[in-house]
């Protein structure tokens, strides 16, 4: 079993920057739920929807990559948050 583990990072955070550039607190809520929901909302359906044996969704219960132990898992979200996905 290899100990190394590929990973992509994707971030909104040139849109978080045109964005939030209002100092509406309207529009920043509404903005701040938008980039949220294109992580937990529309990529996990993505990752749902690719042909993975076995898809780990659930990092906010653990504090490290299942990945890392467990070989079967072909696929892992670790983080998703402020702007982010790992």
């Amino acid at each position: 079993m290899s100990n190394t583990v590929g990973a992509i990072l994707l971030d909104t955070r040139s849109i978080q920057r045109y964005v939030f550039g209002c100092n509406d607190l309207k529009t920043n809520i509404g903005a701040s739920y938008l980039v949220d929901a294109i992580f937990e909302e529309a990529m996990l359906k993505v990752l749902q929807e690719q042909d993975f044996d076995n898809l780990v969704l659930d990092w906010e219960s653990r504090n490290e990559l299942l990945m890392r132990k467990d070989s079967s898992v072909d696929c892992e979200i670790a983080y998703i948050g402020g702007g982010n996905m790992v």
